[in-house]
């Protein structure tokens, strides 16, 4: 599973995974010096939620479930799954706060995407956007 990160020291957010015999890192994005330093954390913690929940799927499977019927386990494992299909639409064009009402989805994969689309919103660097969703 991809952890993220803020080194603030570089002003750069990395990713970072688990060997088994040590950490290994990439950078994502370098961020203006400007940043919101706030934000910035906002959003590494947004993209390791996002990657955990999707890394969930892997090991919650719906062939793990006794069944598939509506309302079963299986059922929203599958709707977890059916999810990915609109991660990236969900990260460029997130549901915003409207009217003093925000719709958010019960279904984690699809909420989590939102939210790191929300924080790209309020960092509101198209730049960084695009490498967060190359990512």
């Amino acid at each position: 599973m991809t952890v993220y990160a803020y080194d603030e020291a570089r002003c750069v957010l990395v990713a970072a995974w688990d060997t088994g015999i040590g950490l290994t890192a990439s950078t994502i994005a370098k961020l203006p010096h400007a940043s919101d330093r706030d934000e910035v954390l906002r959003l590494a913690a947004a993209l390791t939620t996002l990657s955990r929940v999707v890394w969930r799927t892997y090991t919650h499977p719906v062939s793990a479930a006794e069944s598939v019927e509506l309302d079963s386990e299986g059922w929203r494992r599958q709707g977890e799954r059916d999810a990915f299909a609109g991660v990236l639409a969900n990260i460029r064009q997130p549901n915003l706060l409207q009217n003093g009402y925000m719709v958010q989805s019960y279904i984690m994969v699809e909420e989590a995407a939102h939210r790191v689309g929300r924080t790209l919103h309020n960092i509101g660097n198209q730049t960084i956007c695009d490498l967060v969703v190359d990512d």
